[in-house]
């Protein structure tokens, strides 16, 4: 005690007495994101991180609680639900490290292991299929699809990845020459 005194490092034991709870809804307040990320956030805060640590003073929580919990959760839940909410949780003790409640958030522990999410990969519609859909959805001039071939991003958490774009949908009547000339049939899936 004396010598993290000393050192500047000293917290009394009885701030980190505060309810896990309190700072959850004080950084769930202080977060500024969009409201569809609002509500994820405050969803996964109420559902998982809250109704597990929100009566607890943070100064308890250990790092076994917080491997435990993830094994919980990740025998009930996919990896991002898992991901998201130990983000929170994450989040939450690093405001009460901030504000000097604890010393060290137990979420930075090497024992704490939180699931990897899985990337999926991104296939593109085939010219047929983007045709049918097309078609689907009444008579469209196919003059007015875009004739130009981007390039599209495809993301996987590990890296960015920049692939040509599908085949753009030909407008001339060769390409289809039962539907006339910049038409495209109207066809069901």
């Amino acid at each position: 005690m004396e010598t993290d005194q000393a050192r500047g490092e000293y917290i009394d034991p009885d701030v980190g007495l505060v309810l896990f709870g309190e700072l959850g809804s004080k950084w769930l307040r202080s977060q500024v994101m969009d409201p569809s990320s609002e509500l994820r956030y405050e969803s996964l805060y109420r559902l998982h991180v809250e109704a597990r640590f929100g009566r607890q003073p943070v100064s308890a929580i250990k790092a076994s609680d917080v491997q435990e919990w993830i094994a919980d959760l990740s025998g009930r839940f996919d990896n991002s639900t898992v991901s998201g909410a130990f983000h929170i949780l994450q989040g939450v003790l690093a405001l009460a490290v901030a504000d000097e409640k604890i010393k060290r958030s137990p979420t930075k522990s090497s024992i704490v292991k939180v699931p990897k999410r899985q990337a999926k990969e991104i296939v593109a519609w085939s010219e047929h299929r983007v045709h049918r859909l097309i078609g689907g959805t009444g008579c469209h001039d196919a003059s007015r699809v875009a004739s130009s071939r981007p390039i599209t991003t495809v993301r996987d958490h590990s890296r960015v990845r920049r692939v040509p774009a599908p085949s753009p949908i030909r407008s001339d009547a060769r390409s289809r020459p039962e539907q006339g000339r910049n038409k495209i049939a109207c066809t069901a899936f």
